[in-house]
């Protein structure tokens, strides 16, 4: 029986993430352990999502306590501030006891001081990136990282690195092999589909506008609703929404806090538009699916990553873009009636060039890195 390698994978992006673990067990020759937060907001004991995923998986999890960085100069900084010894400490404790053969860095405050540690332990790393513009994180990861993934062609010429591999942005497999939904194959689409979404953890400023406009919306559109987790009660706000609502339109409103993959397929695979957050992972399913897009970036993600990934898209012809500083219900309204009026004209410009960007058998390409750096 070949003895399995050990694979410690940890970072800020959870859903690329998954996806190359999807791959790592189908190969049968990896065990995983994964690094993350269980607890997102201090004041709740609600379990994270990525906690979640990751328990679904059956693998070891490990509860980052470091702290980072913050771009606040206040009183949380200094808290932060003083949890990045912890940090270190901590990812040491976790190396020295896992002892790892790869470690793979999906960015991040957390994925840091595993990659430091790494480097002076001389485990193998693998970086990978999913954005259209570089982080400050990845910028400095990759320092360390013996093959650093790109996830767009974009950055080839941004980075130096003796082992630059473009390998795509992975896609789960349920999206992948167009897997069936359980929640929603009931659905009947009377009328043109939003879905709305924040992204993992959710928009408190997405979900404070979409609010503010629900019944309107309702009377032209079935919605389906991700808002996911927030220090601001969110969910139950939009629930009790919800239940004021017309029977009709409550019918068509489906609310949750996150869907998984499987339905989140068959979610892009039928609605007519997507509102929302500009994560790497969001315009890579909206270029797979064909799902036009309507994004309103969050203003200070990285170094403007969200933006530039919305400008790629915009310039593609398949999205359009809302500020955030600018942005307003009747903006928000006038731009969902003026896209889902000319949605073809949207739809039309997913062609073979932009199917090119995300069809690179990403995890594959991935793993095969993994299989070589825990040989050599």
């Amino acid at each position: 029986m070949i003895s399995q390698k050990k694979v410690l994978v940890t970072g800020g992006h959870l859903t690329p993430a998954i996806a190359v673990i999807e791959k790592l067990l189908s190969q049968r020759e990896f065990a995983i352990t994964y690094v993350g937060k269980k607890q997102i907001f201090k004041n709740t004991p609600e379990n994270s999502w990525e906690y979640q995923e990751i328990k679904k998986m059956d693998l070891n999890f490990y509860d980052f306590k470091g702290g980072k960085l913050q771009r606040n100069f206040d009183l949380s900084f200094f808290k932060s501030l003083f949890k990045i010894p912890y940090g270190l400490f901590q990812a040491l404790q976790i190396l020295r006891k896992e002892n790892p053969d790869c470690i793979i860095s999906f960015g991040g405050y957390i994925a840091f001081p595993f990659v430091l540690w790494g480097k002076i332990l001389k485990i193998p790393i693998l970086a990978h990136e999913q954005t259209t513009k570089i982080g400050l994180s990845n910028k400095l990861l990759s320092r360390f990282a013996d093959t650093f993934c790109l996830s767009w062609p974009i950055n080839l010429k941004k980075i130096q690195h003796k082992r630059l591999k473009l390998t795509g942005n992975p896609l789960r497999r349920a999206i992948l092999e167009n897997s069936q939904s359980i929640i929603f194959k009931n659905i009947k689409i009377s009328k043109p589909l939003l879905y709305i979404t924040g992204g993992g953890q959710g928009s408190h400023f997405i979900n404070d506008l979409i609010s503010n406009i629900l019944p309107s919306l309702l009377k032209n559109f079935i919605i389906i609703h991700q808002c996911g987790e927030s220090e601001y009660n969110d969910y139950a706000k939009l629930e009790s929404l919800k239940e004021s609502l017309p029977q009709k339109d409550r019918l068509n409103y489906f609310l949750y806090k996150h869907i998984d993959s499987t339905d989140i397929n068959w979610v892009l695979r039928h609605a007519t538009l997507i509102i929302g957050r500009s994560g790497a992972n969001t315009i890579t399913e909206c270029l797979y699916t064909h799902l036009p897009a309507l994004f309103i970036p969050l203003p200070h993600s990285g170094e403007g990553e969200q933006k530039e990934n919305a400008l790629m898209l915009k310039n593609l012809g398949v999205a359009e873009i809302i500020n955030q500083n600018t942005a307003s219900t009747d903006l928000l309204m006038e731009k969902i009636i003026y896209m889902t009026k000319d949605i073809n004209k949207y739809k039309s410009n997913f062609t073979s060039h932009t199917d090119q960007l995300v069809n690179l058998p990403s995890s594959s390409l991935i793993v095969q890195e993994v299989e070589r750096l825990v040989v050599e």
